[in-house]
């Protein structure tokens, strides 16, 4: 019987990088390579969970968002941080940009990329966390049934609503889950 494995989804935009949409402007926010190695090494696969309809739209060339990850990737890889995903909805209705202004069931708060990752990764949901920067991210692991939701507000006084935790960096978050009271981290 295949084992599934836990996940920790990351948002891309205000969590782990500044935004950016070429190679040469990859930044990486205060601790987030830390908690990113603090996870990896709690046994979580590392997923990047991008939303990006300015492909649909036109704001943002194919070729140079897919210069982007793979400047992400090879950064990730020079620290020993490897993600066994980076998830991408490029869709928006609205845009004009063939093949991607279209509807979809990977554009948040809709749970599909979290959903195939789950299936095309072997990875238990209910054992996962979702880092998100914005209420439709929580949203999408929610509907996905993700059991811990991380609510990242910078600024905001590190608390609990609910079962979701507000924290106001990726690295203060995961410290926090690492001393519980959620048992996954």
């Amino acid at each position: 019987m295949l084992r599934l494995r836990q996940a920790a989804f990351m948002g891309r935009d205000c969590l782990l990088v500044y935004r950016a949409d070429t190679a040469r402007t990859v930044r990486w926010l205060p601790g987030a390579l830390e908690a990113m190695l603090l996870l990896q090494r709690s046994g979580h696969e590392l997923i990047m969970v991008i939303d990006q309809p300015g492909l649909a739209t036109g704001q943002v060339r194919s070729d140079a968002h897919w210069a982007w990850a793979a400047a992400v990737r090879l950064q990730l890889h020079d620290v020993g941080i490897r993600l066994a995903g980076m998830l991408l909805c490029p869709h928006d209705p609205d845009g004009h940009v063939a093949p991607y202004n279209i509807a979809c069931e990977c554009r948040k708060p809709a749970p599909g990329l979290l959903l195939r990752a789950a299936k095309n990764l072997n990875l238990n949901l209910g054992n996962s966390v979702m880092f998100a920067a914005d209420e439709t991210d929580l949203a999408r692991g929610q509907r996905a049934g993700v059991s811990q939701l991380v609510w990242i507000q910078a600024g905001a006084q590190q608390h609990w609503a609910g079962r979701t935790l507000v924290a106001p960096t990726l690295l203060e978050a995961v410290q926090t889950l690492r001393r519980g009271p959620l048992d996954a981290v």
